[in-house]
């Protein structure tokens, strides 16, 4: 029993302790000194020019915008805008486009004039209508006015001219004409069968109004503003979609 109370007591004695050993908490000491600097990075990527379209690095030709030499911000392309507005209904376009053929031309004189009655009631307005001429020789065709070879592979040449002129009966369509010339038109020049086959005349009419040029010379210019050889039968049919 005696035992019991003696360590009873040690235990009160030992609790107490602790308690009186806890105090209150002390001042925050002081921060201690920064820590060494770490290692730098590795340096990131080049970033990509303004004006390099395609990202490659290199000063590409076409990245040079204003053709300055330069290769700068004065190159550079923001973003599209926005469409503009619808703009005014253009004049119509060439609508109407005929030939005529005339077939087996060499009639034995240096001049073939023909009234294109299948023209009749079309070619209503004469000055609203341009004319282009061909004459055909086997598989090619010339242009006219202009040169064409005598007989076959002869390297020798004519020169023909060729105008469309308003008939005077309103019964009849404009009439087209030939004529031939040696080539120093000293002299006239009558083709044969080797020389000739037929003659093709394209009529269009242009629609567009201008009272400063000609309808011959709308359409030619209109030709040659697309990049067409009016030279060439085929080009001109593919122009106008024939």
């Amino acid at each position: 029993m005696k035992l019991s109370k003696v360590l009873a007591l040690l235990c009160m004695a030992l609790t107490a302790t602790l308690f009186s050993c806890s105090g209150e908490d002390g001042e925050r000491g002081v921060a201690g000194s920064d820590g060494a600097p770490g290692t730098p990075g590795q340096p990131g990527a080049a970033g990509v020019n303004c004006w390099d379209l395609n990202g490659n690095g290199q000063e590409d030709e076409d990245e040079d915008l204003n053709k300055d030499g330069e290769f700068n911000a004065l190159d550079c392309q923001g973003a599209d805008g926005d469409d503009g507005q619808p703009g005014d209904p253009g004049a119509d376009g060439n609508a109407e486009v005929y030939t005529v053929t005339f077939k087996g031309i060499a009639n034995g004189f240096n001049s073939y004039s023909q009234d294109m009655n299948e023209l009749d009631g079309i070619v209503e307005n004469f000055s609203e209508w341009a004319f282009l001429g061909y004459v055909s020789k086997g598989s090619q065709l010339f242009p006219v006015p202009g040169a064409i070879e005598k007989g076959p592979n002869t390297d020798t040449f004519f020169y023909t001219l060729f105008f469309v002129t308003d008939s005077e009966d309103p019964k009849l369509g404009p009439r087209a004409t030939l004529n031939h010339y040696e080539l120093d038109f000293q002299s006239g020049y009558n083709p044969t069968s080797d020389d000739v086959d037929d003659f093709i005349v394209v009529a269009i009419k242009s629609n567009v109004v201008n009272s400063s040029k000609s309808a011959q010379v709308g359409i030619e210019a209109e030709l040659k503003a697309a990049g067409v050889d009016t030279s060439d039968y085929y080009a001109v049919m593919d122009y106008f979609g024939l």
